[in-house]
Order: C-alpha cells, then structure tokens, then sequence
C-alpha cells in the first residue's frame, strides 16, 4: 500500500513520451516536493504543540505552496524549482533566525544542498547550480554572524528549545537518509541495468559469432559449389575440344574454357584459403600461368615469364576483372606474339604507389601489335578496355620491343 502510494507520487505528471532522463528528472523533482511538504507539516505540527501559533500558520502555508507546485505540472519547470529552492532556503534561513541557532534550523540546510545535486545536472544546470550552491552558502555565512543578535521567540525553557533541536536533528538527518537510499537505490539500478545491458551484448556478440560463423560455412559451400560448377563447364570445353579437329574452333572453345578456368580459381583459392574477401593474387597468377601454360604444350617450353609481383590481396570484386584481363592477355601472347620466333619472353609486374594504386603491365618481346591495331575493333581489346572500366582504371596498348600493356587502378 505504502509502496504503491509513494510510486504514485513518484510518477505524477510523468509522461510515455518522457525518456529516461527526463523521466529520473521528474521523479526526483516530486520525491523533493514531497519530502519538502513532510518536513513543513512536520515542523508545523511541532510547533504548534510548542503553542508557536503564528510560526505553525507560516509552515502550512508554505507547505501549502509546494503542495500546489506538486499538484500542477509546473513543478518540472526549470524557473519553479529555482524558486522553490531559493523559497525553502529563506524559509530555514528566517526560522533559524527566529528561534536562534540552539534551534537546529539551520540542519535542513543539508538535505537542501543533497537535493540540489540530485535534481539538476551539472552539465546542463551548472549556472543553477552554483548560484544555489552560493546562495545558500551566503545565508550560512549570515546566520553564523548573526545569530547571537537574533531575536528569540518566547521559549523561555532551554529544554524546549532542546527538544526542538532533537526534532529538527531527526527530520533532517531522516531527510538526508532518504536521500542516501536514494543513491543506494540508484546504483542498484544502474548496476543492474549494466549488468543486463552486459548480458544482452554478451548475447548479442554469442549470436554474432554463430551467425558469422555460419554465414562462413554457407560462403565456403558457395565458392565450392560454384569451383564445381565451372569446373564441370570447364570439363565440358575439353570434351568439346577433344572432338573437335577445326583449329579455328578449337581455338575459340580454348580460350572459352581459359576464361571460366580464371574464374574457377579464384573461387578454388578462396575455399581452400577460408578467406571469403581476399585473393591472395601472388598465389593465384601462379596456378593460372600453370593452366595457360598447360593449354598449349606445344610453346609453353619455349616461352619464359618472369613475374615481379608484390604482396598484394585483391577483395573478389577487383580480383575477378583483374583475373580475366590477365587471361586474355597471356592467352593472347601464347596465341600471337611467337609465331615468327623460336623463344620468347613475358614479363609480368603488379607494383603498388605511394598513393595505394596498383599498376598491372604485361610485356612480351614478341612481333608486337599493328601499327593501326587501335581503327580496328579487336573483341579481345575491347573486352580488356570494358574490364578495365569495371575497375576504374586507366590502360592503354603501346609497342616497346613487342606488345606493352599497362593498366592502373585503385585496389579498393
């Protein structure tokens, strides 16, 4: 019943809108208008029973004014609360002076500066704040010099005036009390609210690595279905070609089955590494001069490459044009730059800049392109020029002792 009485004063004019500070604002704001109207009637009652008449009048009615400030809403207004303050702090301020400092008034001072930090926020309120802080401090400074020269109400029993000071010392103390279970029971509840929020991320990190940990395992499954799926394409081409005797033919189901076979390593290095994002591309150049190499035996022997190839890991949206651009180059050296020669040379290099590009260049020190080869619309040139785009990188063919191909683009 008690409990229930003191939440519903808690929460008055609280609102579903409000958020948690504003709704710990609030609730602190009615249980110090509250608290504040207790020790008012309190004291009224205490003197009255003294027979102070005039002083218990004064003490409900002021109890009266922040019983209407609780009732309206405007008690959650910044300027009300300043002024309930200031009026709280005059009041113990005229009292204290009244009934001398024997009285103990002057104790409410402490659950007042309790209340102040508790209600407002530094941050926010810090000009409230001090000034409150100060004003206070100056009505101290004020009783403790003048309070020999106060003029004492009649209590002609230092008694009564003793039994005063015991029920001012209970209020306060009692009041300050409450403010001391306030923190306490605010760090329960922040602690408690840590340790939930605690849990939910720890739940929340659980389900994050299982559902990485499964997305992994259906990326893996997705690279060696689609590594299987190539590679029975692949297959495909070579029954094709081994059932084919028109070189022209063969020709175009070789350089087909080259260009799924690129993709098919990619996706062949990404299920064996684990890694689903990178291409190691050091690596990959390796196994695809091996397939090309194997796809025409009769010059591979004859043929050298060397590569200058840095450390570089390409993610699978760069790796794959810049995979099929390399394809189509060295099936086009292989096919075009060695006819008239016994021995060649392929030089490949994949360099990084200052500025994180990455230059491709292929050479051969073949027969090298025509000298009008850029009038002519070559398939092969304008697939590479479209990939090249794809990557947002800049190529161009030239002649320097045989064909030259650079191409530079942002690895990202």
């Amino acid at each position: 019943m008690i409990k229930k009485f003191w939440a519903s004063i808690s929460h008055r004019g609280i609102k579903p809108e409000h958020d948690q500070k504003q709704t710990k604002r609030f609730t602190l704001i009615n249980q110090y208008l509250a608290v504040t109207i207790t020790v008012y009637f309190l004291n009224a009652l205490s003197d009255f029973l003294y027979g102070y008449i005039m002083e218990s009048i004064m003490l409900l009615c002021s109890g009266a004014v922040f019983s209407i400030l609780f009732y309206f809403k405007k008690q959650h207004n910044k300027f009300v609360i300043l002024a309930s303050f200031v009026y709280a702090s005059l009041t113990i301020f005229y009292f204290g002076t009244v009934a001398n400092i024997q009285a103990g008034d002057y104790l409410y001072y402490f659950p007042l500066v309790l209340a102040i930090s508790f209600i407002f926020d530094f941050e926010k309120d810090k000009a409230i704040m001090v000034f409150l802080f100060f004003f206070v401090s100056a009505l101290l400074l004020i009783y403790a010099f003048t309070y020999k020269s106060s003029e004492e109400i009649s209590m002609v029993s230092e008694t009564a005036r003793y039994q005063m000071f015991v029920i001012n010392l209970i209020i306060s103390a009692a009041t300050v009390g409450f403010f001391i279970y306030l923190t306490i029971q605010e760090n329960k509840t922040n602690n408690r609210l840590y340790e939930q929020r605690l849990q939910e991320k720890e739940a929340s990190e659980a389900l994050t690595k299982k559902t990485l940990a499964e997305k992994e395992v259906l990326l893996q499954e997705l690279h060696h279905r689609v590594k299987n799926n190539l590679a029975v394409i692949v297959g495909y081409f070579n029954l094709k070609l081994n059932g084919t005797e028109n070189e022209e033919a063969r020709a175009v189901l070789l350089e087909s089955r080259n260009l799924v076979n690129s993709m098919a390593l990619i996706h062949n290095r990404l299920y064996k590494t684990g890694n689903f994002s990178e291409v190691n591309f050091t690596t990959y150049l390796k196994d695809l001069l091996v397939e090309i190499q194997a796809s025409y035996p009769s010059i591979a022997n004859s043929v050298a490459v060397k590569t200058h190839i840095e450390d570089v890991k390409l993610n699978l949206n760069t790796a794959v044009p810049c995979a099929l651009i390399l394809n189509e180059l060295l099936n086009n050296c292989y096919k075009h730059a060695f006819k008239t020669t016994k021995t060649g040379l392929i030089h490949i290099d994949l360099l990084i800049n200052k500025n994180d590009e990455l230059t491709l260049s292929v050479k051969d020190n073949g027969v090298g392109l025509k000298e009008d080869f850029d009038k002519h619309d070559s398939l092969g040139i304008s697939v590479i020029h479209g990939l090249s785009e794809q990557l947002n990188g800049k190529c161009r063919f030239f002649n320097d002792g045989g064909t030259c191909f650079t191409l530079v683009f942002n690895k990202n």
